[in-house]
């Protein structure tokens, strides 16, 4: 090969390497952006005052299944991915029933795979009359 055609390869090279920065660049930034914004929520995160993503992963799964919309959802599953989300459907003792309900048919999960919410009558003594 040429001195002239090696040189045209790596500029072209160069160039493909800058554009994959540039759009992982604007890629981060937006995932950044809606992550604030899910973050950020009130009517998600009404009782917490600061949230880490990694640290509290299935706490922040679990209200954006029970009280997310829909970009919140998509936010999640980009972000976790669904392999983490289906774990905490799996794990989860506080969503609600018609949630946990939801979830598992949406991610295709059987119904003993699903956790069970434990019954009023079994939570507390102080329930019963």
């Amino acid at each position: 090969m040429e001195r002239g055609a090696r040189r045209a390869v790596r500029v072209k090279l160069m160039k493909n390497i800058i554009l994959d920065l540039i759009i992982f660049d604007i890629s981060l930034f937006f995932c950044y952006n809606r992550r604030m914004k899910t973050l950020q929520k009130k009517s998600l995160f009404w009782d917490v005052a600061a949230l880490d993503p990694q640290k509290n992963a299935g706490f922040i799964i679990e209200r954006v299944l029970a009280f997310g919309d829909k970009e919140d959802v998509k936010w999640a599953l980009a972000f976790y991915g669904e392999e983490a989300i289906t774990s905490v459907v799996r794990k989860s003792k506080t969503l609600d029933q018609k949630s946990l309900q939801f979830w598992c048919n949406y991610f295709n999960l059987d119904k003993s795979q699903c956790a069970k919410q434990p019954s009023i009558r079994k939570q507390s003594a102080f329930w019963k009359r």
